[in-house]
C-alpha cells in the first residue's frame, strides 16, 4: 500500500469572490459538427470545447487551428470563433458554456491570456477530462437530484485540471 498525504492550505485557482458557473453542455455528434457555422462570439461566456472524436479546422481569434481528437477549444469571452468538421472524419465534441470564471490576472472569463495559443493537447489528461464531462453531461442530462452543485464542483475541477496541462 502507498499512501500519499494532501497538502495543508489550499491555495485556489480562482479569485475569492467567483465560483465558475456551468451554463450549458452539449455533446456534439458527426452529424451536427457537418452543419455550416456562422463566425460569432459570446459577451457573456466563455466557452471549452473538447474534440472526442475526428478532426476540425477552427479559427479562434486571428489564428486558424487544425485540430484532432483529445484537443480542448479555449473560447474566451469576446473572441470570434467558428469550426468546420473535417469530412468523413465524424468529429464528436462536448461543449460547455461557463460564466463567472475569474483567474488572477486575466479578464473576467477568459481561461487563457490572448497571446497562448486557444488550443490545448489533452495528451495524459485526456481520459480525465472526458471523464468529467461525461460525468456532468450525464447529470444534467437526466435531471439528477443535486446536478447543479455536483457540476459546480466537476466544473472547477476541470478548468484547475486544464490549467495544470503545459
Amino acid at each position: 500500500m502507498t499512501q500519499y498525504f494532501v497538502k495543508k492550505g489550499i491555495q485556489s485557482s480562482f479569485e475569492s469572490d467567483s465560483i465558475p458557473e456551468l451554463l450549458y453542455i452539449s455533446k456534439v455528434d458527426g452529424t451536427h459538427t457537418k452543419m455550416p457555422r456562422t463566425m460569432h462570439m459570446h459577451h457573456d461566456l466563455m466557452e471549452i470545447i473538447y474534440i472526442k472524436e475526428g478532426s476540425g479546422s477552427h479559427i479562434i481569434g486571428d489564428r486558424h487551428y487544425h485540430t484532432k481528437k483529445g484537443d480542448i477549444l479555449i473560447y474566451n469571452k469576446g473572441v470570434l470563433h467558428d469550426e468546420f468538421a473535417v469530412p468523413d472524419t465524424n468529429m464528436s465534441t462536448f461543449c460547455c458554456g461557463i460564466t463567472n470564471v475569474k483567474l488572477p490576472g486575466l479578464p473576467r472569463n477568459h481561461l487563457i491570456p490572448k497571446d497562448h495559443s486557444y488550443v490545448l493537447h489533452s495528451r495524459e489528461y485526456a481520459a480525465h477530462i472526458e471523464s468529467l464531462l461525461e460525468m456532468m453531461y450525464w447529470q444534467i442530462s437526466e435531471e439528477k437530484s443535486g446536478a447543479e452543485e455536483i457540476c459546480s464542483y466537476l466544473l472547477r475541477t476541470l478548468i484547475t485540471l486544464i490549467m495544470q496541462i503545459p
